[in-house]
Order: structure tokens, then C-alpha cells, then sequence
């Protein structure tokens, strides 16, 4: 198939030069069966195969009592089908902390920071030191815009991020492909059919948001969603304010602090 090769080329690059899946027996795919984390590990199969590469992959789904998992066997039986072995852990934390409202209030970076602690705790255990992520392009141009508006940064995901000075990384093989051929891919394949549950904090979720505000301007202009991929690519400080980072808060402050 034709957009199959096209993304495990996509996949390929990635692997190449960002050294995502080189030289490890062994790795731990963080999935929630949407059709992101569904590609991901049909593609990772099929690369496997193509390649002849020696790994294998525990796929692990995190059931934090929020966002439920709908159809637990056929996931189990989607990832076995693949070659990958499938796990369910359970998160007692993300639940009590939302619940208790715990500062600061973000549902979603409550729930992003204890899965991530719970897959690291899971690789650890299984001797695996790269995590696999589902993140796609759109997804890390989304966050750069995140970051800004509501981190008051410019920053954004890398295709491979070292945890612990090297100890872990988080792992994205779908960093270089759009969001759109991965729901065709999904489509084309017959994985029609999503295994989680919605999350009763879609509705306020900033990403959904950003991805609404994006989505208005790729409609009024195309040109602007290929544009923002290169923007990744091209970070020019010598035009950014990072310089006067040490100044901020006296630049910021309602008056002017002058000696006499």
C-alpha cells in the first residue's frame, strides 16, 4: 500500500536521525486506543517486519479511572495480533488529585504527569529505557502554541526527549507525520473503531483549544500549516528575548526603579 510506505518511510527517517528505535531489544509503547497509538503500532509492526529488526514492545494501556478503556480484549487481541505483548496498569493518583482540585488546576497535565511516571516505574522494571509515545506532527506544532499561550514559553516536544540526563527517553515515531494520514492510514487499514472511553475534561481541554485555533487558520490559509513545519527547523535566538530573561521582572513591573 501506497500510504503505508509513505509512513514507514516517515517512520524510518525518524528512527534514523533522531535514533528512536536503533539498538534496543526491547520497548514500552504508552497507548490509550485512539487511532494515534492504534497506527502507531500497526506501523511499528510493519517496519519491524520490513526491516528485520529485532525488538519487542510492551504495549501498555493506564487505566486512571477517568478515561475508561471500552473494549479491553480487543485492544489485547489488536496488539498480540502485531507481536507485542499488552499490559494494563492502574492509577490510584490521577483521579484523588483532580478530584481535590490540586494546584495548579490542569486535569490534563495531572493525568500526562503521573502516566508518565507510571510508564517510567513499568520500563524500569522491564529493563526498557525508551518510552513510546504517539505524538504526531501536528501535535508538537500544537504545543509549541500551547507553551506560549498558556506556559509563557516557546518551547514544544522533541522527537526523542532524555529523561533523567539520559537514564529514559520519550520516544515519538510519528513525529513527522500529519495528523490527516493518520486518520486516512486508520481509515484504509479498518481500524475504525477507537477503544477509549471520551474524557469527561475534553470539553475544556486547551489543547482542543489551540488545535481549534489552528485548524481556523490552516482554512484561511493552507500554506500556513506547511509553513509552521519548517518553523520547527528554523529557531532563530538572535531575534528572540531569551537575552533579557535576567531583566524581566524590572521591565514588567508597573513603575520604573531609578536611583537618585
Amino acid at each position: 500500500m501506497r500510504l503505508r510506505e509513505k509512513l514507514i518511510m516517515s517512520l524510518r527517517k525518524a528512527d534514523i536521525y533522531f535514533n528512536l528505535l536503533r539498538d534496543d531489544p526491547s520497548f514500552v509503547a504508552g497507548i490509550s486506543g485512539g487511532f494515534d497509538s492504534l497506527v502507531m503500532l500497526d506501523l511499528l509492526h510493519h517496519y519491524k517486519e520490513k526491516y528485520k529488526l529485532n525488538f519487542e514492545i510492551f504495549a501498555v494501556f493506564i487505566d486512571n479511572g477517568i478515561k475508561h478503556l471500552k473494549y479491553p480484549e480487543k485492544l489485547e487481541n489488536y496488539v498480540i495480533k502485531r507481536g507485542f505483548t499488552f499490559h494494563i496498569l492502574h492509577d490510584c493518583e490521577t483521579k484523588k488529585n483532580i478530584l481535590l482540585r490540586e494546584k495548579p488546576f490542569n486535569p490534563c497535565f495531572i493525568c500526562s504527569r503521573n502516566r508518565k511516571r507510571i510508564l517510567i516505574d513499568f520500563a524500569s522494571s522491564h529493563k526498557a529505557k525508551r518510552i513510546l509515545i504517539a505524538h504526531n506532527l501536528d501535535d508538537i506544532i500544537e504545543t509549541l502554541f500551547l507553551n506560549m499561550f498558556y506556559s509563557r514559553e516557546i518551547s514544544t516536544m522533541l522527537p526523542s526527549q532524555p529523561l533523567f540526563k539520559g537514564k529514559y527517553f520519550i520516544s515519538r515515531p510519528l513525529s513527522l507525520v500529519d495528523r490527516s494520514f493518520i486518520l486516512k492510514y486508520a481509515s484504509l487499514n479498518d481500524i475504525s473503531e477507537k477503544y477509549e472511553d471520551t474524557c469527561p475534561y475534553e470539553s475544556v481541554n486547551k489543547r482542543k483549544l489551540t488545535q481549534e485555533f489552528l485548524k481556523n487558520l490552516y482554512q484561511l490559509d493552507p500554506q500556513i500549516h506547511k509553513n509552521l513545519k519548517h518553523t520547527l527547523f528554523n529557531c532563530n535566538s538572535d531575534f528572540l528575548w531569551g537575552r533579557y530573561k535576567n531583566i524581566k521582572e524590572a521591565l514588567f513591573r508597573p513603575r520604573l526603579n531609578e536611583r537618585s
